[in-house]
């Protein structure tokens, strides 16, 4: 009596195993969704290096736009410096001749 139950459950695990286990169908959803993990892998890659390129070009830019200020200031440092040097100079000579010319008219 207990050999056709002993079957029987046999019979059935049989069957569970075979239903759950891997099938053909399955093993193609598999290997799809690692072909579209793969891609996207790809193109998330394919992002990054864009968004690396558009930020150091932005860096680039940035360093570029400081440089220009940079040497703009330091031009109008110099012009000023030169101005205010010659304007200086000038008014040392002219009190230089005025002082000559007092010193004459003695």
């Amino acid at each position: 009596m207990k050999k056709p139950i002993v079957v029987a459950a046999l019979l059935l695990m049989l069957f569970i195993v075979s239903a759950c286990g891997p099938s053909k169908a399955s093993l193609a959803e598999t290997e799809s969704a690692i072909q579209s993990t793969s891609q996207a892998q790809g193109t998330n890659t394919a992002r990054v290096q864009q968004t690396s390129v558009a930020e150091t070009q932005q860096f680039e830019d940035t360093q570029a736009a400081a440089t220009a200020e940079a040497v703009t200031a330091t031009w109008e440092f110099n012009v000023t410096q030169t101005s205010e040097q010659a304007t200086r100079q000038a008014n040392a000579q002219n009190t230089q001749a005025a002082r000559t010319q007092e010193a004459i008219a003695q």
